[in-house]
């Protein structure tokens, strides 16, 4: 499977999707709430759909590319400068990778005090504040819940840990450009798109910030009643979608008199406000 780092991205619920998509034979899928848009990228990387759509609201794929060479540069002078890779695994815990290939093991993969400003003294120096959060994504730099957190700060970057080539994530930026990517409002994408939303090989797929988690992208929390207009306003396409949330008993509430199934999908995660695990209702017209 293709993906990048991102907090919420469905990588653990693509299985589900993917056998819904095959069984009922969809062509074309729409993604208002694009994120990572790992759906919408890997069913038509999988040749499953034909044509997808997603929606990059905030535009965060519109710096990525530079963003990426940015990485490139941090890794980079990081090795010139003394730092070295860590990773962990069960069998041998947390080790530090040397430049002949030898694995030195380590109690920690937070860099010691002088290996931090080295670190903090590079993203200084190359790169702007602007693409601090992006560099917070994954567990590269910083502890990945650090990406939740308003505002990403220099003390955060004390990790040069893990898989730090950019080839993956620029496999990813390839595949992304074979759908088609909008920047809109939901209710807007929504609407530009509901009359081919609505055919039989349509499918909709819907996974807006979940109530009470801060989602910056969003601006913000997206309130209860601005899903409970999302639901309605779907409903009224009477078309065939998925809907992700993270309490069931809300979803039910929302779906109520459609025809649906509601089953947990990916594993528990922690998130800034509590521990949850995905609901995702698939609701045939």
């Amino acid at each position: 499977m293709l993906s990048i780092p991102f907090p919420g991205s469905k990588r653990y619920s693509y299985k589900q999707v993917k056998e819904i998509v095959h069984a009922k034979g969809y062509k074309v899928v729409f993604e208002p709430f694009g994120g990572s848009c790992l759906l919408s990228v890997n069913l038509l990387n999988d040749k499953l759909v034909n044509r997808a759509v997603v929606n990059d609201y905030d535009r965060f794929f519109d710096c990525y590319e530079e963003y990426l060479d940015l990485k490139d540069k941090v890794v980079q002078e990081g090795y010139k400068r003394g730092l070295r890779r860590t990773t962990s695994s069960n069998k041998y815990g947390t080790v530090k990778f040397e430049l002949d290939g030898s694995k030195t093991p380590v109690k920690s993969a937070i860099l010691s005090d002088t290996d931090k400003k080295t670190l903090q003294d590079i993203i200084t120096e190359f790169v702007p504040e602007k693409f601090w959060r992006y560099f917070a994504y994954g567990s590269n730099f910083t502890f990945s819940a650090r990406s939740c957190q308003k505002r990403i700060k220099l003390k955060d970057f004390i990790k040069f840990d893990r898989y730090l080539a950019s080839d993956k994530q620029r496999e990813y930026l390839k595949a992304l450009r074979l759908t088609e990517i909008e920047n809109l409002d939901w209710y807007e994408f929504i609407t530009k798109h509901k009359e081919e939303i609505r055919k039989p090989y349509s499918l909709l797929i819907l996974d807006p910030p979940y109530i009470d988690t801060y989602q910056k992208q969003y601006k913000g929390q997206f309130t209860r009643e601005e899903t409970i207009r999302l639901v309605n306003t779907v409903k009224d396409l009477n078309c065939d979608f998925i809907f992700f949330n993270h309490n069931q008993e809300q979803v039910e509430e929302w779906l109520q008199g459609l025809n649906y199934e509601v089953q947990k999908t990916g594993n528990l995660r922690s998130t800034a406000n509590r521990n949850r695990k995905d609901v995702m209702a698939y609701v045939k017209r």
